[in-house]
């Protein structure tokens, strides 16, 4: 937990008092809000429920060290929502892109053949093994997708 925050603020105030704004605090708040850790008001303000948002964070993401300063706390908060936004992007981008594949393939009437080629039984078939096949890879790709 980070000693800085937990149990007083920055200027020493316990929690529970008239705790003091702090930009610092806001941040943390608005990064773990990000992470959808935080439910409360981005105010700058500790709180017990901004306390419970980075313990959450620690056991999700790892302990951030006891004593650690709060920027560098932020930078960890802000790296992680950094790599959850890029694996979203990256994610989207491999949807997006099997996608167009796939209807790409079904324009051609050489290639919608090999998207729905079904097997003795005319069921469709996607296991493609140790050695798969380029029909069967395009099966693969066309059974992740929406009919």
């Amino acid at each position: 937990m980070l000693a800085a925050v937990d149990g007083e603020s920055a200027a020493g105030t316990s929690i529970g008092e008239d705790v003091p704004w702090d930009p610092v605090i806001r941040d943390v708040q608005q990064a773990l809000a990000e992470l959808g850790l935080f439910k409360g008001p981005v105010d700058g303000r500790y709180s017990a429920a901004l306390k419970g948002a980075i313990e959450q964070f620690e056991k999700q993401y790892g302990v951030i060290g006891d004593g650690e300063p709060l920027p560098k706390a932020l930078r960890s908060m802000s790296s992680v929502n950094a790599a959850l936004q890029l694996r979203r992007s990256l994610d989207d981008t491999r949807r997006r892109q099997i996608r167009d594949a796939v209807q790409a393939l079904r324009m051609s009437p050489e290639t919608r053949d090999l998207l729905h080629a079904p097997d003795r039984a005319g069921e469709m078939r996607v296991t493609c093994g140790t050695t798969p096949t380029v029909a069967c890879l395009l099966a693969e790709a066309a059974a992740t997708i929406p009919k």
